[in-house]
């Protein structure tokens, strides 16, 4: 699976966040930024999971869901201390057999085991929301600024 980047002109953003002098603030304005971002990324890849594969509102099989949907294995992480957001879909192991398709499995009695068929629903949500994650990262980073700087 890819890795997806942002990359985005926060000169504007940069000389506002200067003017904060506390760096725990600034880090978490980032960081409720990058996680509205991710969270539009992460309805997105849940939406598509739905509408791509009618498998997808059946229990998981993985130990850890506890027989949730599996389109509900898409998670989304924060890191603090690195001010990092991910969104990922190891929440649920197949969701990246169905992601990335597999290969033909045989048995050593020769059994056909068959094959998963890719259905690039994260890459898809990927390339479809890429505008809203930008607008959502910059509409919750100037909302926090805004807030701070009226204070």
């Amino acid at each position: 699976m890819s890795s997806f980047n942002i990359k985005m002109d926060t000169s504007g953003v940069d000389n506002m966040l200067r003017k904060i002098e506390d760096r725990d603030t600034r880090r978490r304005i980032m960081l409720d930024g990058l996680a509205a971002g991710a969270k539009v990324l992460q309805e997105s890849t849940m939406q598509h999971i739905r509408s791509s594969w009618s498998g997808s509102t059946h229990a998981s099989h993985d130990s850890r869901m506890k027989g949730k949907p599996i389109y509900e294995g898409v998670r989304l992480r924060k890191d603090k201390d690195f001010c990092e957001v991910l969104v990922d879909i190891k929440g649920d192991y197949t969701l990246r057999f169905y992601e990335n398709q597999t290969k033909e499995r045989k048995t050593k009695k020769g059994y056909n085991r068959g094959v998963v068929g890719g259905y690039h629903f994260f890459r898809s949500a990927r390339n479809d929301s890429e505008q809203q994650v930008m607008d959502a990262i910059s509409k919750k980073v100037t909302e926090e600024l805004n807030t701070i700087l009226n204070q």
